[in-house]
């Protein structure tokens, strides 16, 4: 399975996205994963250490976060929020302005970097 998924992805992907080491030692396919575990195509199981995205925050395969997502997966999965959106991407964006902008007395489209040097200076 793994010599087949790298193989795939060998032969579509861009070489510019995933980097393989020419000796077949890199990088581990993951199959699964649940907290900070990770178990690979070949089924050895690792720490995560990246820390990437949500992950950080909640482990792979948190009950809530699954549970919410098959919640909202069940209602909408996708409408191009930037075309179409929806009443709770508002909502996000009014938490995500009271969390930031406005503990900062910015507005949403300041800039950002501009913003933060008035603000140290």
């Amino acid at each position: 399975m793994c010599e087949e998924s790298l193989n795939t992805l060998k032969k579509y992907e861009s070489p510019n996205v995933t980097w393989m080491d020419p000796d077949g030692g890199w990088p581990i396919v993951w199959e699964s994963a649940h907290g900070c575990h990770v178990i690979s195509a070949e089924g050895r199981e690792y720490l995560d250490l990246t820390g990437a995205f949500g992950v950080a925050v909640t482990g792979h395969a948190n009950p809530a976060v699954v549970a919410a997502g098959q919640s909202q997966m069940a209602k909408l999965l996708h409408a191009m929020g930037d075309v179409h959106p929806h009443r709770l991407k508002a909502e996000l964006c009014r938490q995500l302005s009271q969390w930031t902008f406005e503990k900062m007395d910015a507005r949403p489209g300041d800039s950002w970097p501009q913003h933060t040097m008035q603000q140290r200076f």
